[in-house]
């Protein structure tokens, strides 16, 4: 697993199908997004990813929103 580690390392905002593709180029070994998966969850690593950004739920975004709806 010292190998998935590095990957992640290297590239934190890489999807699963991007890290079985960089350990299959790496290392000639293939796994599928499953294996992938439980490899990245016994290293307590965290989904980077999320469907909205972070950044909109800061206060001076909230504002400029505000701002822009009730011109």
């Amino acid at each position: 697993m010292p190998a998935v580690q590095q990957l992640v390392d290297e590239q934190p905002d890489a999807i699963l199908s991007e890290l079985c593709e960089r350990l299959a180029e790496r290392s000639g070994i293939n796994v599928s997004i499953s294996i992938m998966h439980r490899a990245v969850q016994r290293l307590e690593l965290t989904d980077k990813k999320t469907l909205y950004a972070s950044e909109q739920d800061s206060p001076r975004i909230k504002q400029m929103c505000f701002t822009a709806i009730f011109r």
